[in-house]
């Protein structure tokens, strides 16, 4: 695309463009590159336009299609942030120097190396999700043009695009991006198994002699029929797609049911459960392949009907259902909510998905701890469980109760005994499915264990239960502790038992007060184990008999635990009252406040306080989280 078309396809999606800026943009490029030339020969400019080109398709506003014209200025060229605010403004030079400082991402020598630029990317896209979106297309088209690059270079970008960037696109909700850069990385990867797919895709057409422009037309003819408006649209799915299907499968094609893809498009959402209706009675529907994420949404924002039928030749098809608004949400993810509308806010901390990840950066230890909690979080199939107010959470799929927990703050999860699902008892173990209904039993102070750890499949839980633990003391038994707890368990109050319960206390993992506890009911008593008994594991399969239990301690209503916290609150006039009146509410006594450093935006302090326990704390940290001028907020230091 030359530059003369990309500023007449802004011009024709946004009145309100910047088309002196586009086309002084499109001049400073060309100047500054006009002596670089890329691996393939051809001149460098080619590749800020097809940047540009590829925004321009997501209808993006020309701020940042000016941003992604110049995004290789200030790195390579002799061009600097300073002359590009000056000739295209504050905004524009933001967006440009977030991209700089993140040209140095990719794979590197070290792990450590690919961690911190990982970290980078995350941080500078929080501020403006358009940063996030501008590497995006750049990439894609780096992988397009792969071709003219060594075969080494050529699989790592590859391996590093798989890894980071078609989960980000995913995440984004840049559907078509994603689909795009999974194939192109695919085919470098494992080239062989990409031709195998492509060759049994054109065998298995060619044998069963499908047609997809006659599905198009039955399914068009059944709106017709029906007097709704839509249209409809058919493809055969691509290769990396199929390929990770047939890994589920044993290599069969004929077990995957959505080789065959199909959108209809609709006015309104009555009219896509209508024709849910016609589709199901054209075409014998495959039990277990309905899903509705328009009543529950994905954690991208994707919405939509999908169901699998049988067509009367024969040809298992996959069908979606949605509305013209879904189609661009589909297609275009989040730029589709904002792109070209002038005064929108593109703050990335307002993506559900980037709070995760920043609340994960704040509970790892480093930068390595961090990409490997979110690799884990980036992978993962969801599941959608209601808490006990009816609240839906999203998990991912093989959650167990315990990750539930943790995915309602520390308060849950740190206190957590037990929990019912859908009634029935369940153990902390427990995997959950979709649609339970998950209700906890917490205690009165924090009965967290180490094994846990072992117990937790998402990355924040794993972030939460590590961020905890390396807080707490190391704690050493001695024999005279353990003879003392046993001479403890005769007055000791368990809290969760019947009044005139029989109970023993399990020989073999000796529970004292303190320890995290659980009943097992034999018929005859209860048996009390400590969580982390080995012998739990035989009982996993009867969760009716596991009874929650408890230690009685009382907590203490004096403040005698001393604590700093490092604070980082907006400058504003009124974050300093509010944090007072925060930590008041919360019951803490406030010793003293230290400002640190204060910003135009943002002030960090060291609040000295006073609460009860360790159990008072989480409240007054979950309290202080709350409050919408605190933008983080940990424990400096341990007890005084």
């Amino acid at each position: 695309m030359r530059s003369d078309e990309l500023i007449e396809t802004v011009r024709k999606y946004d009145k309100h463009a910047d088309i002196n800026g586009l086309r002084r943009a499109c001049i400073f490029a060309e100047k500054m590159h006009h002596d670089q030339r890329r691996d393939s020969g051809e001149k460098y400019i080619i590749h800020p336009l097809a940047v540009a080109e590829i925004l321009a398709t997501y209808k993006l506003d020309s701020q940042a299609i000016i941003a992604a014209l110049l995004h290789d200025t200030v790195e390579d060229t002799p061009a600097s942030y300073e002359s590009v605010r000056a000739l295209f403004g504050k905004e524009v030079a933001e967006l440009v120097q977030g991209l700089t400082k993140l040209e140095s991402f990719q794979l590197q020598s070290s792990a450590s190396g690919q961690a911190e630029n990982f970290q980078k990317l995350i941080l500078a896209s929080s501020k403006d999700v358009r940063i996030l979106i501008i590497k995006m297309a750049d990439r894609l088209h780096n992988m397009r043009t792969l071709c003219n690059c060594s075969p080494e270079k050529r699989k790592r970008k590859a391996q590093e695009t798989m890894d980071i960037f078609v989960p980000l696109a995913e995440r984004l909700g840049l559907h078509k991006i994603q689909i795009e850069l999974e194939d192109l990385s695919f085919k470098e990867i494992n080239p062989t198994a990409y031709a195998n797919i492509q060759k049994r895709l054109q065998e298995m057409q060619t044998k069963n002699k499908i047609n997809i422009q006659s599905v198009i037309r039955e399914l068009k003819q059944l709106l017709i029929r029906s007097k709704i408006k839509g249209d409809v649209l058919g493809r055969v799915k691509m290769p990396y797609s199929l390929w990770r299907k047939l890994q589920k499968h044993r290599n069969e094609m004929s077990s995957i049911f959505d080789i065959l893809g199909f959108r209809i498009v609709v006015k309104n959402v009555p009219d896509c459960y209508r024709v849910l209706g016609l589709v199901h009675n054209r075409y014998r529907a495959i039990p277990g392949r309905f899903k509705d994420y328009i009543s529950t949404p994905k954690d991208s924002g994707y919405r939509s009907l999908q169901t699998s039928v049988i067509s009367e030749k024969g040809w298992p098809l996959e069908i979606q259902i949605r509305t013209e608004d879904m189609e661009a949400e589909a297609m275009y993810g989040i730029a589709a909510h904002w792109s070209y509308k002038q005064g929108v806010k593109h703050d990335g901390k307002k993506l559900p998905w980037m709070k995760e990840f920043l609340n994960i950066m704040s509970q790892s230890k480093d930068a390595s701890e961090f990409l490997r909690n979110v690799q884990l979080h980036l992978y993962t199939d969801k599941l959608f469980c209601f808490g006990a107010d009816g609240t839906l959470y999203s998990l991912r799929q093989g959650a167990t109760v315990l990750d539930f927990a943790c995915a309602q703050g520390s308060k849950v999860a740190l206190k957590c005994l037990g929990a019912t699902v859908n009634g029935d008892a369940a153990p902390l173990t427990q995997r959950l499915v979709d649609g339970d209904k998950v209700v906890f039993k917490l205690a009165n102070k924090i009965v967290a264990d180490k094994s846990w750890l072992k117990i937790v499949t998402t990355a924040q839980a794993q972030s939460l239960l590590e961020s905890y633990f390396a807080e707490k003391p190391k704690e050493t038994e001695s024999w005279f502790s353990r003879w003392w707890a046993g001479k403890w368990h005769k007055d000791a109050e368990i809290l969760g038992l019947k009044s005139n319960t029989k109970y023993i206390f399990d020989p073999a993992c000796h529970p004292k007060p303190g320890d995290s506890i659980v009943g097992i009911d034999d018929g005859k008593q209860v048996v009390i184990h400590k969580r982390t008994c080995p012998r739990l594991r035989s009982y996993e399969s009867n969760p009716r008999r596991w009874i929650p239990l408890e230690w009685h301690n009382p907590d203490k209503k004096k403040n005698t635990l001393e604590v700093s916290l490092a604070l980082v609150w907006k400058t504003r006039p009124e974050s300093m009252g509010k944090v007072i009146d925060t930590l008041t509410q919360a019951h803490a006594e406030i010793q003293q406040l230290t400002t640190l450093q204060q910003g135009h935006k943002k002030t960090n302090v060291i609040a000295d306080i006073r609460v009860r326990n360790k159990d008072h704390l989480l409240d007054v940290l979950d309290a202080l989280r709350a409050c919408d001028v605190v933008e983080s907020v940990y424990q400096e230091k341990g007890d005084k």
